[in-house]
């Protein structure tokens, strides 16, 4: 199993209210009664550059803070992104110690995983859970909670969402608690736990959702997402009508997989962002997004089944 090395301290901080939604209401927009059949994913040969890939990250970082106003914790920040670069290889510790010193400084624009929470989150767990035949009941628990893993954890940041920091491992974690919790009786809170590792999973669908660049281009990119989701190119219809299931045996790996494939497309997303005022109706970037969207609903469904298996 490819783990990154990452010291996961978590701790629940109570219960988050979220309101009931109308079993009804979401039926008639995502239901479908076809039947999922198990499909392979599409294949990809993986030679992950990690130290590339940090590196990347921090110097993205750097040049926000450089084209910032001039400030002391500015400039303590990039002397401290500049001694980490200058390391002839950087360990995921390092980079992640950075991160958390980094992340708070971030303007509010650039805490992206929310402009997905209201809606994509949610539609895409309970899509996951409706085609693999669970109740009604357990479905509504997915969608009610699928946003909250962006919540759960002080400083209520998502700086632990992407390949790089985190991400499959909390998938794989959450999935496992999932199956322990419906084992023991506490199908509530198991399921609770289901969409939490459905968010970390669907996270890994997103192109820039494999190492913290581009940050600009990932808000401009994620909200584009958001607001085609039930309008304009329509990318829920994508993701629903998908009729297949991806097997997983082990959930860090194919959420690594899944970043993998989706971060393939990244460097074209940034480049029609950056220099096409008409990026949001380009016909390439339409069918990677699409692309996207089939992976996400395949590798959600297979996790819905790990924890159906495991149970």
């Amino acid at each position: 199993m490819r783990a990154l090395s990452l010291l996961m301290v978590l701790a629940l901080i109570g219960e988050i209210f979220v309101p009931v939604v109308s079993a009804e209401s979401i039926i008639s927009r995502l239901s479908n009664d076809a039947e999922i059949q198990l499909a392979a994913p599409p294949t990809l040969s993986l030679n992950i550059d990690e130290d590339a890939q940090y590196r990347e990250s921090l110097l993205t970082l750097k040049d926000f803070f450089q084209s910032e106003n001039e400030s002391k914790e500015y400039s303590e920040i990039i002397k401290l992104i500049d001694g980490e670069l200058l390391k002839k290889e950087i360990t995921n510790e390092d980079f992640l110690k950075i991160i958390k010193i980094v992340d708070p400084y971030l303007p509010d624009s650039h805490q992206i995983n929310a402009k997905w929470s209201s809606t994509v989150h949610k539609d895409m767990a309970y899509d996951a859970g409706d085609k693999m035949g669970l109740s009604a009941l357990n479905a509504i628990i997915l969608y009610n909670y699928a946003d909250d893993a962006d919540l759960l954890f002080p400083p209520f940041s998502s700086w632990d969402h992407y390949a790089t920091t985190g991400a499959p491992l909390k998938a794989e974690l959450y999935a496992n608690w999932a199956i322990d919790n419906i084992k023991g009786g506490d199908e509530t809170q198991g399921y609770k736990d289901l969409a939490y590792a459905l968010h970390f999973m669907s996270d890994m669908s997103m192109p820039f959702h494999d190492c913290y660049a581009y940050l600009s281009e990932h808000a401009e990119y994620e909200g584009y997402v958001h607001g085609n989701w039930n309008t304009g190119h329509q990318y829920r219809s994508t993701m629903s009508s998908f009729q297949y299931y991806y097997q997983i045996n082990d959930v860090s790996d194919s959420a690594t997989y899944l970043s993998s494939l989706a971060a393939g497309y990244k460097s074209y997303i940034t480049g029609q962002v950056n220099n096409n005022p008409d990026w949001r109706d380009d016909s390439i970037l339409i069918s990677d997004t699409r692309n996207c969207m089939e992976w996400a609903s395949g590798y959600n469904r297979g996790l819905v089944k790990y924890v159906q298996d495991g149970i």
